[in-house]
């Protein structure tokens, strides 16, 4: 008896699957989202979520940071305090950022408008800057400094500062120039270039002025932050700060156990813009159709088929024209017959 008992709820069990299945498969117009969820069937779903972001007193906040955590999805608030997402998850958490407030993360649980209020960050007020000759709370500066924590730095997998200060710091430019080793440094720039000579700035690394490429040479992970000095601030280091100041500040021994740590990251650089280069018969072609752009319009035409025959031109007022290359020497560039007189090298 209790066999039978046992296949006789096997085969209810069974029976009531494949009512449900076919209940879903031939009437999917009268099962909704509720019932199907209740039957733990899952599925995703793409909405559109827009909505204001408001400070404590219900003011708009211009320029929030507003992102779907787990994806690429990113946009940030018009002077409105509005903003608009595009292909959202229902089940996704959207994240709110912005300097100097609290931020949050909401989920959107199927919802279409999400409006947030952000908290004032006092936190971030309580940080202590460092400036010329002392520190001072953030709160109390007055003038254009920017401040980097050493552990932002480590996150990067650049192996020198300079790279790793690119993007972190507004008003910053770090541009590298070769990838060398022991060259691959950055040229960095504060506001732009402000003078004709040496536009680099000056680097004080805990008190003590820097020879250039010095930031270089420190350990990103024995930094403990850094600040950059852009306007007046910069002014207590005389004339060397004409270009900014850039003051690091290393981390410290403490008392305690000893700690050890160990990281490991891997990344690649490149070129943003390659620049497609002509061959040296296409550089001879173009060098003499230069020479034809300096008689009048009129004579472009009767010029151009002149030099492309036999490499020279009668011009109209007397006088001849002779191209740079002649017709056989850009052949000789096309066909390698010459490769020492006529060289066409791929240096790339």
């Amino acid at each position: 008896m209790i066999n039978c008992h046992y296949f006789s709820n096997q085969w209810k069990r069974a029976f009531w699957t494949g009512s449900l299945c076919s209940l879903v498969a031939l009437s999917p117009q009268i099962v909704d989202a509720t019932t199907l969820a209740s039957y733990g069937i899952l599925f995703q779903q793409e909405q559109s979520v827009s909505g204001t972001v408001h400070d404590e007193s219900g003011m708009p906040i211009p320029g929030v940071t507003v992102s779907v955590n787990g994806t690429k999805l990113v946009t940030k608030t018009d002077v409105q305090g509005r903003y608009k997402l595009d292909k959202v998850p229902a089940s996704a958490i959207i994240n709110f950022r912005m300097v100097g407030k609290q931020s949050m993360d909401e989920a959107v649980k199927g919802r279409q408008t999400i409006d947030i209020t952000l908290l004032n960050s006092e936190s971030n007020l309580e940080e202590v800057v460092v400036v010329g000759y002392g520190k001072q709370r953030k709160e109390t500066v007055t003038g254009a400094v920017a401040t980097v924590k050493g552990s932002d730095l480590a996150q990067s997998p650049a192996l020198n500062v300079s790279n790793a200060l690119t993007g972190r710091v507004p008003g910053v430019t770090a541009t590298n120039g070769s990838a060398e080793p022991g060259y691959d440094g950055s040229n960095i720039k504060i506001r732009g270039t402000n003078t004709l000579g040496n536009s680099s700035p000056l680097v004080v690394i805990d008190g003590v002025p820097a020879r250039e490429g010095g930031i270089d040479r420190i350990n990103p992970r024995d930094i403990e932050n850094i600040s950059v000095l852009k306007d007046a601030s910069a002014a207590i280091y005389g004339a060397r700060a004409a270009n900014g100041v850039i003051l690091v500040t290393t981390r410290r021994g403490k008392t305690g156990k000893p700690q050890f740590s160990y990281t490991f990251n891997q990344g690649y650089s490149q070129p943003t813009v390659i620049p497609k280069l002509t061959d040296a018969s296409q550089f001879a072609a173009i060098r003499n159709e230069l020479e034809i752009y300096n008689l009048p319009v009129e004579e472009w035409s009767a010029a151009y088929t002149a030099i492309n025959e036999k490499g020279s031109y009668n011009k109209q007022g007397g006088g001849v024209l002779d191209a740079p290359f002649k017709p056989e020497d850009i052949q000789k560039f096309k066909d390698g017959s010459d490769p020492w007189g006529h060289p066409n090298t791929d240096w790339y």
